[in-house]
């Protein structure tokens, strides 16, 4: 049961975190007139995504998978698409918030 709450967490954990950081940037930064970029630094995006990223990829990692090759398979292609949905998160708060493209 706790590995099933630990995988649910790494699925729906980072982007849900990821995307209340880029709303909250925004809104930030957007109640001073300039986009999140101009008002924060920029090492802090890369901060959180790459947190994000490693946060789940740990709780994926320590899933109790039985071989090594698949738990080190699962964590590759974790990342892979973790990084492909928060760029997709991303787009679609910032665009929602008038900054598209």
């Amino acid at each position: 049961m706790q590995q099933n709450i630990r995988l649910g967490l790494a699925i729906f954990g980072p982007p849900v975190f990821f995307g209340v950081f880029v709303e909250a940037s925004y809104y930030y930064a957007l109640q001073k007139d300039r986009l999140p970029y101009q008002v924060m630094p920029e090492w802090l995006w890369y901060f959180i995504l790459i947190l994000c990223l490693v946060i789940g990829d740990i709780a994926v990692y320590r899933h109790p998978f039985r071989r090594k090759l698949t738990r080190n398979l699962v964590t590759i292609i974790y990342l892979g698409i973790m990084a492909c949905v928060l760029l997709a998160v991303h787009l679609y708060v910032a665009c929602s918030n008038g900054d598209c493209l």
